[in-house]
């Protein structure tokens, strides 16, 4: 259920519900949005009141008069992330037939270990062989500051995600708009709109997953190559893990 899967002990969105008053009453939390989930998915129309999040710096090491030590994070509705679960279940088959064996990452009843052990002895024998050997790191967090969203929906559809799901997802970003809230989550006193940024929630893991897919396809047409050892030729290995 969509509800028991949201995260305990995480601060509430602009409707300041946490998870735990959802989950006090399963039967009263399911019934209650249940309507206006209908209603969104019948018209594929998200409430504005869905489409605001509160932006809150969180700081860091170093000098905090540098607004690089800042980490700035967005509280959403709790009960937007629950409906975002739901679009999440109903869009991952078409997701998991596009993706490769060797991704772990994002996954269910996936572990990273296997990657992380291959990285390891590709390393191992990368030097016992005396060869060069080219690792690029990528930041999945700062790619995703600067999204183009029409680029994303075509990528959506390409992938065989239902049109329904596509313009909700659209949809949701169409308006969304950021209050500053400082200090201690006082009166919100700016606001801010969100025009090229995607957040991390569980149904934007499903873009993530299609954006690292797309991202292989394009080492492949600009490499045409694979990794040699000796004699052992193998593929590209896409590692995907949540820092990486």
């Amino acid at each position: 259920m969509a509800v028991r899967k949201i995260k305990n002990g995480k601060a509430a969105g602009p409707d300041n519900i946490p998870a735990e008053a959802l989950k006090s009453d399963i039967e009263v939390a399911t019934n209650m949005p249940y309507l206006l989930f209908k209603k969104i998915w019948e018209e594929e129309q998200v409430p504005m009141d869905g489409k605001e999040g509160h932006f809150v710096k969180i700081p860091k090491k170093g000098d905090l008069s540098k607004y690089e030590n800042y980490r700035g994070i967005t509280l959403l509705s709790v009960p937007g992330k629950a409906f975002n679960r739901v679009l999440l279940n109903r869009m991952k088959d078409a997701v998991d037939a596009q993706l490769r064996d060797q991704q772990a990452g994002f996954r269910k009843d996936q572990s990273c270990t296997d990657q992380i052990a291959t990285l390891r002895i590709i390393l191992e024998q990368s030097v016992e062989w005396n060869s060069s050997l080219y690792i690029n790191f990528i930041d999945y967090e700062k790619a995703f500051d600067s999204v183009d969203s029409k680029t994303l929906w075509k990528l959506l559809r390409h992938y065989g995600v239902p049109e329904k799901i596509v313009n909700i997802i659209r949809n949701s970003y169409d308006g969304l708009q950021c209050k500053e809230c400082y200090p201690y989550f006082a009166n919100p006193r700016l606001y801010v709109s969100i025009q090229s940024s995607l957040f991390i929630d569980d149904a934007s893991q499903v873009i993530v997953l299609l954006l690292l897919k797309l991202f292989f396809i394009f080492l492949i047409a600009i490499t045409g190559k694979c990794i040699t050892l000796g004699n052992i030729h193998c593929d590209f290995i896409l590692l995907v893990l949540e820092d990486v």
